[in-house]
């Protein structure tokens, strides 16, 4: 666990610098760097599908995903560091580009995919995983962010509901995969323990 907590704050530690500078970088331009969010069915906003997580609006819109995504990142951090990499990397990726090809002709902008994905990955990988400690963490956000359900419809004029949507699905399918990877992994140690017991009868 204490190797896990010193990997952990660098972690955090070096997302929160990232996107304070670029932010400042972009305060510094008039906001301009904002032009290269998703701009869906646009060549010029194919960029975003990429960069869209490191765009902000203002300071206020930074802060909150900020604060989300290290809380989530830290509950999410005890069911396999490495996997937190893959949640944020799947869901940039998965969607941006369907946020590209089906999403409102805006700038669409911001971490709040990230985060989202990070909510659906927890809930859904307890649920299936369904060990005590996934669980009991599944429980916790559940309890912490049952709110975020409002940001998959479209009730906030100018929020980028489908990020939400979508990096929740990301999430959710990667929560999936790993729950069902991780039981067919101890069904099979299972099973071996049990041949290993019997040969030495």
């Amino acid at each position: 666990m204490a190797k896990s907590t010193l990997k952990l704050i660098p972690f955090l530690l070096t997302s929160l610098t990232l996107l304070v500078s670029i932010h400042l970088i972009n305060v510094l331009l008039l906001m301009k760097l904002n032009q290269f969010g998703i701009l869906p069915r646009h060549s010029a906003g194919l960029y975003g599908i990429v960069l869209h997580p490191f765009l902000h609006a203002n300071w206020q819109h930074l802060a909150q995903n900020l604060v989300s995504f290290s809380i989530l990142v830290t509950l999410a951090w005890p069911l396999k560091p490495n996997r937190i990499i893959m949640v944020l990397l799947g869901s940039t990726l998965f969607a941006g580009c369907a946020v590209w090809l089906v999403g409102r002709e805006s700038i669409h902008i911001g971490l709040s995919g990230a985060v989202y994905a990070l909510w659906a990955y927890i809930l859904v990988f307890g649920i299936f995983q369904r060990s005590i400690k996934s669980l009991a963490i599944a429980l916790l956000v559940m309890f912490l962010y049952a709110s975020l359900i409002w940001g998959l419809l479209p009730v906030v004029p100018g929020m980028s509901f489908e990020t939400h949507l979508f990096g929740a699905l990301a999430g959710g399918l990667i929560g999936y995969w790993y729950a069902k990877n991780d039981k067919k992994t101890q069904l099979q140690q299972s099973l071996r323990y049990r041949t290993e017991q019997e040969l030495k009868r």
